[in-house]
């Protein structure tokens, strides 16, 4: 009974190896297959590859439109780095330009004989920037002062007709209207001195 019991049990024992066997048998020609397919679809795509690009070499020769598609880059790699950005725009319309000051002489046009001044330097009230010829100005002030002078002596001769016709008046000699007109060519050659006065300082500024 004992000895049987050892032959069942080596019989299993081999069947066991053997299943065993067979199962690592049927696996390594499995994967045998599998790399034999993978190889040929391998073979197969470098085989299609080769004519693909044969073909579109042929129809870039024969047709424009597929050498500029195949020319043409739907992606592209720019490094990165740091630049300027600028940007431009074209516009049509009227500039009105700032802080700009048209000058002219007070008295009228004269000719410029120096500039003190360069473009685009600050200024400020009260600077020289230029010097026009004054010829006439000074001709104009001289004129005026002898104006003055004239008005003066008109004055001082009126004050004394005056005065006069005011003493005659207080002892009963003449008349009313002498003395008014004495008096009012005083005050019109009054008058008039002191508008020639301005005038000078006027000229003058």
């Amino acid at each position: 009974m004992k000895k049987m019991t050892q032959i069942s049990i080596a019989l299993f024992a081999t069947v066991l190896i053997a299943s065993c066997g067979g199962s690592k048998k049927d696996n390594a020609a499995d994967i045998n297959d599998k790399k034999a397919a993978l190889e040929k679809l391998k073979s197969a795509k470098a085989k299609n590859e080769t004519e693909i690009a044969k073909l579109q070499a042929e129809l870039e020769k024969i047709d424009s439109a597929t050498a500029n598609a195949a020319k043409i880059k739907l992606v592209s790699v720019t490094p990165v780095s740091t630049q300027d950005f600028k940007h431009y725009i074209d516009l049509m319309g009227k500039v009105d330009a700032e802080n700009i000051s048209y000058i002219s002489p007070r008295m009228g046009p004269a000719q410029v004989k120096a500039v003190y001044v360069s473009q685009g330097q600050f200024v400020k009230k009260g600077q020289l920037l230029l010097k026009l010829d004054d010829a006439i100005m000074r001709q104009s002030v001289t004129a005026a002062k002898q104006q003055l002078e004239g008005i003066k002596t008109q004055l001082g001769y009126a004050k004394n007709i005056y005065q006069r016709q005011q003493n005659l008046w207080k002892e009963g000699i003449g008349t009313e209207v002498q003395l008014i007109t004495a008096k009012t060519n005083v005050t019109s050659l009054e008058n008039q001195l002191s508008a020639a006065g301005e005038n000078i300082k006027t000229i003058q500024v």
